[in-house]
């Protein structure tokens, strides 16, 4: 192995510890305990659910990823398919979490392209979780 493997893999090491760190510090401005984001499967649904409120699209998405893994093995355009997918469900999340926290449409984009800098100014800053889409229509529901 050389050494630019093995840098390569500290590197994205590091940059996969601190993104969990970063949920963790987030899903702890929700309430809920940080250490819950390391379970599989229910460490990304609770985080979804807490914070961008995309809790049942979480499981689809799960869903869709494996049924299109399984099928890409008959025809490589379904990768194409299952690459879309994330694609729309990742900015669908970076909007509704930047959303969440009182951020504007800059965050969302920084989330976006550049995921744990995004994670990193909401972890690391003084956002705080604002009210969620169900208060929020509550609200708006009120006024009229």
């Amino acid at each position: 192995m050389s050494a630019w493997t093995i840098l390569l893999i500290v590197i994205g090491a590091g940059l996969a510890a601190f993104t969990l760190l970063c949920c963790a510090r987030i899903l702890a401005k929700t309430g809920e305990n940080g250490v819950k984001i390391l379970i599989p499967f229910y460490g990304g649904f609770l985080f979804c659910k807490r914070t961008a409120e995309m809790g049942l699209l979480f499981w689809i998405q799960v869903v869709v990823a494996v049924i299109a893994g399984l099928a890409f093995l008959l025809s490589p355009l379904l990768g194409i398919f299952v690459l879309v997918n994330m694609l729309v469900f990742h900015f669908l999340f970076c909007i509704n979490l930047s959303e969440a926290f009182g951020s504007g449409t800059g965050l969302a984009w920084l989330l976006f392209f550049v995921f744990p800098a995004g994670l990193a100014i909401l972890a690391f800053g003084p956002a705080q979780l604002q009210r969620t889409q169900q208060e929020r229509g509550e609200v708006l529901a009120e006024a009229v």
